[in-house]
């Protein structure tokens, strides 16, 4: 599976990407929403996007808004991946269309369990 890694942290877009890697999938990164719907314009494998709420030039919450006004994206998860952990905008992440909610900082484990409860074909 081929995931999109985005956040403004370049730390963290490789310690995810390395941890994905790990676990035998491929990635690309991004540094903000906008350049992850360049990339995934050109970009025709794409499964899944783990992005950051929060960066510059477009936020995680718009990028999310506009990869599920797209129908020709509709075979892409996405998974908001944040320090952020006020119930109601988890929820309103969960509500604008995000498969699932992952907290930072991120572990082995928790990445794995979250992929999993995606999709089984993921592990």
């Amino acid at each position: 599976m081929k995931i999109l890694v985005v956040d403004d942290s370049k730390q963290i877009r490789r310690h995810v990407a390395r941890t994905l890697e790990a676990n035998g999938h491929t990635s690309c990164q991004a540094e903000d929403g906008l350049v992850a719907l360049d990339m995934l314009e050109k970009e025709e494998d794409i499964d899944l996007v783990l992005m950051d709420r929060y960066m510059p030039v477009m936020d995680g919450i718009e990028s999310l808004q506009a990869i599920k006004q797209e129908q020709k994206y509709d075979h892409i998860k996405v998974v908001m991946m944040t320090t952020e952990n006020k119930a109601e905008l988890i929820q309103e992440a969960l509500d604008l269309g995000a498969d699932e909610y992952i907290m930072k900082p991120l572990t082995k484990e928790v990445l794995e369990e979250k992929l999993e409860s995606l999709d089984d074909d993921f592990l």
